[in-house]
């Protein structure tokens, strides 16, 4: 009797080991809607912080679409993020417009 359920812990152990996908696997790509032109996968992570820079150009069209992002994080997370310049490279949520007609 305990052998058998000592078989069968084990048989439900490697069964959840081998049915599910590590959470964090390189491999894969985060899904993001919509699909980005462009996304540079490097090691370590991105932490949204209260000194999180959102970097856009002047066009009306994606100031707009930046500035909606900003308002709409800042309700869940209660980061009042600013504006940065077109060359930060750290920290920062990038918007910019890619006109490609094959996109």
């Amino acid at each position: 009797m305990k052998l058998n359920r000592l078989v069968a812990f084990v048989a439900i152990f490697v069964f959840l080991l081998t049915a599910f996908k590590p959470l964090t696997s390189q491999s894969e790509k985060p899904a993001v809607i919509p699909i980005p032109v462009e996304m540079k996968m490097k090691q370590g992570e991105f932490i949204l912080n209260s000194k999180t820079k959102i970097v856009s150009s002047d066009k009306k069209e994606i100031r707009q679409v930046a500035e909606y992002f900003k308002t709409w994080i800042e309700k869940p997370t209660g980061f009042k993020l600013k504006y940065g310049k077109e060359k930060t490279k750290s920290n920062a949520i990038v918007f910019r417009l890619v006109n490609n007609d094959s996109l």
